[in-house]
């Protein structure tokens, strides 16, 4: 079969002098242990699945020409390929570890990293001018202030101040719109609110959820009703406000959010809950009638929502997100018989599927078998 050749852009420019000064403050170090190389050894011949990667959306058609033609080569072929595209290796390995969750092809990604800088310590500048072309780079910054909020242990000033900071990104209609998308905002600052002391914590919150409905809404009112704001600020609206902004706000958000719920229909909650990666076990996936009725639909959209379980599959550690979308796959193909094994695979679902009946988890070995059988049972 033949192999799609990579393209290799033209890389941004950087200041040699800026990337001298970052690079002369990192040693690299390669430890060289008996261990250590047995294990390097193993994953570098392991197979990876990277063309199943490529159709669940996790990667580009592009990453996986690059990786194929570097894989299974002696360290001379590899040499002869970084001396010329060595920055673009540098920036696609930097994108691959902050793409990729499942353990094995973070493992594998590591030791190509490894093959590029083994004796080749001058190659480390590579990695520092390739930040310049890494998208999420830039968001450093930002990661931080999520994670501040995340840990719950910061003193309610300090919250309010990253609060704030976010407050003022969601003026911008972009940054809005992909805000919960990359960062998983929304469920974050609903639970500062509940657990605020200050008013102002909870003004500035509120704030931050009317500027995503006003200048967003189609990326953010669905994640809203699935992260449950609804009810939330439906209590918000029954207490007292000193300030009349504050009412205003809450009395808008609940508006829209009460105006959504009523036009969408049970198939577009359960899409928007696929959308944001956050499965439970709520009515739909449970329901036969719900699959009967809409287990085609997951073919909409050149199989948009097929795409996201299949992803979820490969990039999720939660067990109950893994179990729920073996469960819904196999109702898919359960309902879906003629086209819906094929569609399976083409997505690059099935293979995960099979590997997750060895799960430790119960429930994951126990919804990937079932899922398993049903796809088996479509074949007779």
């Amino acid at each position: 079969m033949l192999t799609a050749e990579p393209a290799f852009p033209e890389p941004n420019p950087v200041q040699p002098q800026a990337t001298e000064e970052l690079v002369k403050d990192v040693a690299l170090a390669i430890i060289e242990h008996p261990h250590l190389e047995e294990m390097i050894s193993t994953i570098r011949k392991s197979t990876t699945p990277w063309k199943d990667y490529q159709r669940a959306g996790l990667i580009t058609e592009n990453e996986v020409a690059m990786i194929e033609h570097v894989e299974n080569k002696s360290a001379d072929e590899i040499s002869t390929i970084m001396s010329e595209h060595g920055i673009h290796y540098a920036g696609m390995y930097l994108e691959l570890m902050q793409k990729l969750a499942r353990v094995d092809a973070v493992k594998k990604v590591l030791v190509m990293i490894h093959d590029m800088l083994n004796d080749h310590s001058e190659r480390i500048t590579l990695f520092h001018q390739a930040t310049a072309d890494v998208s999420d780079f830039p968001f450093g910054p930002f990661h931080r202030l999520v994670n501040i909020l995340k840990t719950g242990n910061s003193n309610p000033q300090q919250v309010y101040e990253v609060t704030f900071a976010i407050w003022l990104l969601t003026f911008d209609k972009e940054i809005a719109a992909n805000l919960n998308r990359k960062y998983d905002v929304i469920p974050t600052l609903i639970e500062i609110a509940k657990s605020a002391v200050k008013e102002k914590v909870i003004r500035v919150v509120v704030a931050t959820f009317k500027n995503m409905i006003d200048r967003a809404p189609k990326a953010n009112l669905s994640a809203m009703l699935v992260a449950r704001l609804l009810p939330f600020v439906e209590h918000l609206s029954e207490r007292k406000w000193s300030d009349p902004e504050v009412v205003e706000d809450i009395d808008y958000i609940k508006g829209e959010l009460q105006t959504n719920f009523e036009n969408l229909t049970t198939f577009e909650v359960y899409a928007s809950e696929l959308e944001t990666g956050k499965l439970e076990w709520s009515p739909p996936h449970q329901s036969e009638s719900f699959w009967r009725l809409n287990a085609a639909r997951l073919d909409e959209d050149d199989h948009k929502l097929l795409k996201i379980l299949s992803r979820l599959l490969h990039s999720s550690t939660n067990t109950t997100v893994l179990a729920i979308a073996c469960h819904d796959l196999g109702q898919y193909v359960k309902y879906c018989p003629k086209d819906g094994r094929r569609c399976l695979e083409s997505v690059g679902a099935k293979q995960r599927i099979m590997e997750l009946m060895t799960h430790e988890d119960l429930d994951v070995r126990y919804y990937a078998l079932s899922a398993t059988q049903k796809y088996f049972a479509m074949a007779s």
